[in-house]
């Protein structure tokens, strides 16, 4: 029997039947080990701290501190000791002028960024003055055409009072006027109906004193008629200037 079961253990193991050619061994007999399945970790809770009340309570405990923050310093400046009285009395103006600076500093941002309707109007009158001294710049930079309307030998107004020392003197005043016009169709209009520009001219020069020739103001409003004058009748077109480019007083 023993050697019986040595031959036995002699015997070399049987071999695995190998695959023919072409046959793709089975793996059918050898299972694929399972996948653990991961357990998930339950997320725990943030904790925030208490929550806080709404907005429209805290308001009301501030404003209710602040009552009886107030009920305090009143019933300390009615206090019997004088010390407390004073530092209330201190506290208590401070915290007016603290409020008060506050509200100063509220009202001065909310006007800068929100302007007031006076500042508003204010701001359209200085934007509508650059605007009209822009164009008048504009307009004064533009080459006009000229005409030369002639010489005008003018008698001179006289003072009425007898005790002057002027009066009964004549003074003889000879003017020579040039028109800028903005188109040449309107100096031709001028310069074909002569006649009748000398004597529209001669109209405005009659009532002209010494005086008003001889100060800046007066020249200018004498310009300014001789413009409007010849204006409402001209056919077409705008004179823009009337200069006086010799003045001779005698």
């Amino acid at each position: 029997m023993a050697e019986e079961k040595k031959a036995e253990a002699e015997k070399p193991a049987e071999e695995a039947p190998k695959p023919a050619d072409g046959e793709v061994p089975s793996e059918a007999a050898a299972p694929a080990p399972k996948k653990k399945k991961k357990k998930k970790k339950k997320k725990k809770p943030v904790d925030t701290g208490p929550k806080k009340p709404p907005l429209m309570a805290r308001l009301v405990e501030g404003l209710v501190a602040f009552g009886k923050g107030t009920r305090e310093i009143a019933v300390t400046v009615l206090a019997s000791d004088w010390r407390s009285r004073r530092m209330a009395i201190l506290f208590f103006l401070s915290l007016i002028g603290t409020g008060a600076t506050l509200v100063a500093s509220v009202q001065w941002m909310l006007s800068r960024f929100h302007p007031s309707h006076s500042q508003m109007e204010a701001e359209r009158l200085k934007a509508e003055a650059a605007l009209i001294l822009k164009q008048k710049v504009d307009e004064d930079k533009k080459v006009g055409f000229q005409l030369n309307i002639g010489k005008y030998l003018v008698e001179l107004q006289t003072e009425v009072d007898p005790k002057s020392p002027n009066y009964g003197v004549v003074d003889m005043a000879e003017i020579e006027i040039v028109v800028e016009c903005e188109e040449d169709e309107t100096c031709a209009y001028l310069k074909s109906n002569n006649e009748r520009m000398r004597d529209q001219v001669t109209k405005i020069l009659v009532s002209l004193t010494k005086e008003e020739l001889l100060s800046l103001e007066g020249k200018t409003r004498l310009k300014e008629v001789i413009k409007r004058n010849l204006m409402s009748w001209v056919g077409h077109g705008k004179i823009r200037k009337v200069f006086f480019i010799k003045v001779l007083m005698g």
